[in-house]
């Protein structure tokens, strides 16, 4: 078998993936990436915090208004970037709005994690009317990875059910939320993913979370809906506290306002920035949770 020897050659000389340049291939990378081998995800979270050491960190402290909100939007995410993720509604993911937001919290990248993955969301997180979460996987192999600091080195892509449970956490959700005076109930699949990552030339810890809406919903009556949802979380180590990314794309049909519309546009990346300043109390003990 004289072509053996060529084939492991191959095999070592296997180049590392090349890090994404900017936000929005950092993004695309990072969904692509989700399922993937370690350093995959590594590539893409060292692109992200790239550009947020470059660029990013502009956004901090800012909110988004109707003169500025082009600094917080994000390209529209393509099939290719979200068909891992299943089941999903059948609309062209195109049509979803995306927005950003960033903030530095003042947490240990534990308590971030943890925070994301309880069961009580509607405690966490006081802007959802109602939040009644399933576990899906194991949830005490994830949360023990987490508490001893010990995480499975995930070398190959696997299927979400395949997925080694320490790194992986399944969840399916049912739950509420209420903007401008139009509330729709909505399910939502979360699954969230962590691990040690080389960044940037640095091992550092990391979640990542990303929801998707299985199905369209809409409100009493009709008039109003949520066709589609995606959202790409990032919970990052960086200089002793935790680097929150948040990415959201959403294609909502009201009576009122278009799907792409400046104020839904700056309503979602101001209500992120909520969602932030949440856990910054809970972490500086400013809110006490049961």
């Amino acid at each position: 078998m004289r072509w053996l020897p060529v084939i492991l050659m191959l095999v070592a000389c296997k180049r590392p993936p090349e890090t994404p340049s900017g936000l929005d291939q950092s993004l695309r990378h990072l969904f692509s990436a989700f399922y993937g081998a370690d350093e995959d995800v590594a590539a893409g979270l060292s692109g992200l915090l790239d550009w947020y050491e470059s660029e990013g960190g502009e956004l901090l402290g800012k909110s988004a208004n109707l003169d500025n909100i082009g600094s917080f939007e994000l390209d529209p995410l393509r099939d290719q970037d979200v068909e891992a993720f299943s089941p999903r509604p059948k609309g062209d993911p195109a049509i979803a709005s995306g927005v950003i937001a960033v903030a530095e919290l003042p947490c240990r990248w534990k308590k971030a994690d943890e925070l994301l993955t309880r069961p009580d969301q509607a405690e966490v997180f006081t802007d959802f009317d109602y939040y009644d979460r399933s576990y899906v996987s194991n949830r005490k192999a994830y949360d023990s990875a987490r508490k001893d600091d010990v995480f499975e080195v995930v070398k190959d892509a696997f299927s979400a059910d395949e997925f080694p449970p320490e790194a992986l956490m399944v969840t399916e959700n049912e739950t509420s939320g209420t903007e401008m005076g139009v509330t729709i109930p909505f399910d939502l699949h979360m699954h969230a993913r962590h691990g040690l990552y080389d960044v940037l030339g640095e091992e550092a810890r990391a979640g990542l979370y990303v929801t998707w809406m299985p199905k369209r919903a809409e409100a009493e009556g009709g008039a109003n809906s949520m066709e589609q949802s995606y959202t790409f979380e990032v919970d990052l180590e960086h200089n002793g506290d935790t680097l929150w990314v948040y990415a959201s794309w959403a294609e909502v049909q009201t009576s009122v306002f278009e799907s792409d519309s400046a104020i839904l546009m700056a309503t979602s990346a101001n209500k992120a920035q909520g969602t932030a300043k949440r856990m910054a109390d809970i972490c500086e003990g400013n809110v006490t949770l049961d």
